[in-house]
C-alpha cells in the first residue's frame, strides 16, 4: 500500500492522488524542532500509528499526507506518510474543521487530528537523524511551487491591467495612452518579465543537488514573486476602480489569493534568514556571483552600444553585493539579521538584470529585450534613472505587445534626456 502511494504522488498523472505536507501544529512558526509534539508509535512489520494534531494544513481534502511526528518525547522529529483512507477503506485520520479564510477557498485548510492514525516511516533507516532535512526539502521544493504561483498572479494581474487599459477611455482617451499609466503598466511588465527570468533561473536543471545557485536564490526568489503577485493584483483591481473592488469581475478574489503566498512556506523574514544561512553554512553566494559573472560575460559581447552604461551598472551591482555579503558575513549576528531583507532584494534585482541582458545577447530578431534589460536596470540599480526614462513614452504600446522592435528605435527611445 505504502508502494501505491508513493508511485501515485511520483507520476505525472495528476488524477492520480493529491498528496499534503502535515508539518504546523498549534504553537505553529518556523521553529519545528520544538514545536512539534506529534507522536509516532512503531506497531512492527513497517508501520506506525500516529497520535496528535496538525493545526493548518493545506489540502485538507489529500488523499495521502506526508506528516511530521516524533518517535518519543526527545527524540528528533521524522517525517510519515499517512494515508487519508486505511486498507479497509475507513478513515485514517479526522477533519477537526475548515479554516474560515481570507482566499484560497477552493483549497481546503483544515486542522486534522491523528488518532492511531496508521502511517510508514519515509525513511525506514535513521529516520530520526534526517527528518528535519527531509523536511526542509519538501519545503525548498514547495517554495519553488509558491513563487511560480506568485509569478503566475502577477502576470495575470499584467493580462488584466493591460487589456482594462487599452479599452477603457478617458475624455475619449485610452488610459494606455496616458502617459502616467504607460509608465506604471511598463514599469510592471518588467517587473513581471525580470521574475520569470528569475523564476525559471531556480527551476533549471542546470544545477545538481546541493549547487549554490537554487540553494541561495530560491527563498529570495520565493519572496519577491510572490510579493510581486499581491502588489500587480493590487494594480489591476485599482485600475478598474470599483469595478476591481466588486467580487462580480474576479479581481478582488485574484488579490485575497495571492495574499496566501508571501505566508505559504516561510514569510519573507524566514526566507531572508534562510539566505543568510546559505551563505554562512554553505557558501553559495560563491556560485551565485560565478552565475552572475556568466550572464555578464555572454552579454557583454553582444550588447549593443546604447545599452551598454546598463550593462556595466549591473556590473557594479554585482561588486556591490559581493562586498555587501563579505559585510554581512563578518557581522555579528544582530546586525547581519537587521539587514536580511535588504541582501535578499539587493540579491534579486542584481540576478534579474543580468538575467535580462543574457536573455537579450541571444535574441537577435529583436532589440524588445534589451530595452526590458535597461529598464529594470535603470528602475532597480541606477539611482533616478528612472526620471528621464523615455522607453515607455516612445515603445510602451510596442513592449506590450510583444512586437518586434528594431535597434535604431531602441536606441532612440532609450536615449536619456
Amino acid at each position: 500500500m505504502r508502494d501505491m502511494y508513493v508511485a501515485g504522488l511520483s507520476t505525472e498523472d495528476p488524477d492520480a492522488f493529491v498528496g499534503g505536507l502535515f508539518l504546523t501544529e498549534r504553537g505553529g512558526g518556523s521553529d519545528l524542532n520544538n514545536t512539534v509534539h506529534t507522536r509516532a508509535h512503531d506497531i512492527g512489520d513497517g508501520l506506525v500509528e500516529i497520535t496528535g494534531e496538525k493545526w493548518f494544513c493545506s489540502d485538507a481534502d489529500a488523499d495521502v499526507m506526508v506528516v511530521m511526528a516524533r518517535n518519543a518525547p526527545d527524540a528528533p522529529v521524522s517525517l510519515f506518510l499517512v494515508p487519508r483512507r486505511r486498507e479497509d477503506g475507513t478513515l485514517n485520520i479526522r477533519v477537526r474543521k475548515l479554516k474560515d479564510k481570507l482566499g484560497t477557498r477552493s483549497c481546503p485548510t483544515g486542522e486534522i487530528e491523528f488518532d492511531r492514525s496508521i502511517g510508514w516511516p519515509l525513511r525506514l533507516q535513521d529516520a530520526g537523524a534526517t527528518g528535519l532535512r527531509d523536511a526542509m526539502d519538501v519545503t525548498n521544493a514547495c517554495r519553488q511551487g509558491v513563487a511560480m504561483m506568485g509569478l503566475g498572479t502577477a502576470r495575470r494581474g499584467l493580462l488584466e491591467s493591460a487589456i482594462q487599459t487599452h479599452h477603457w477611455k478617458v475624455k475619449e482617451r485610452l488610459l494606455i495612452d496616458l502617459p502616467i499609466i504607460r509608465e506604471q503598466l511598463v514599469d510592471l511588465l518588467v517587473d513581471v518579465e525580470a521574475a520569470t527570468a528569475l523564476g525559471f533561473e531556480c527551476n533549471s536543471d542546470r544545477y545538481p543537488t546541493g549547487h549554490g545557485v537554487p540553494r541561495m536564490l530560491i527563498p529570495a526568489t520565493k519572496s519577491h514573486l510572490c510579493r510581486l503577485g499581491v502588489s500587480a493584483a493590487a494594480q489591476a483591481l485599482e485600475l478598474h476602480g470599483g469595478n476591481g473592488y466588486s467580487n462580480d469581475f474576479g479581481l478582488a478574489r485574484q488579490l485575497r489569493d495571492a495574499q496566501a503566498n508571501p505566508i505559504w512556506e516561510g514569510t519573507e523574514h524566514i526566507l531572508a534568514l534562510d539566505v543568510l544561512r546559505a551563505i554562512g553554512r554553505e557558501g553559495a553566494h560563491h556560485d551565485v556571483l560565478t552565475r552572475i559573472d556568466d550572464a555578464l560575460s555572454t552579454a557583454e559581447h553582444h550588447t549593443a552600444g546604447w545599452a551598454v552604461p546598463e550593462l556595466h551598472a549591473v556590473q557594479i551591482a554585482r561588486n556591490h553585493l559581493a562586498r555587501r555579503v563579505t559585510q554581512i558575513a563578518e557581522a555579528g549576528p544582530g546586525a547581519a539579521e537587521a539587514n536580511a531583507i535588504r541582501l535578499s532584494q539587493l540579491l534579486c534585482r542584481t540576478v534579474m538584470s543580468a538575467l535580462l541582458f543574457e536573455h537579450a545577447a541571444r535574441d537577435d530578431t529583436s532589440a524588445r529585450s534589451t530595452l526590458i534589460a535597461v529598464r529594470h536596470t535603470r528602475r532597480h540599480l541606477i539611482a533616478d534613472a528612472s526620471w528621464t526614462d523615455r522607453i515607455a513614452q516612445h515603445l510602451g504600446r510596442e513592449l506590450l505587445a510583444h512586437n518586434d522592435i528594431d535597434e535604431r528605435s531602441a536606441a532612440s527611445a532609450a536615449t536619456i534626456i
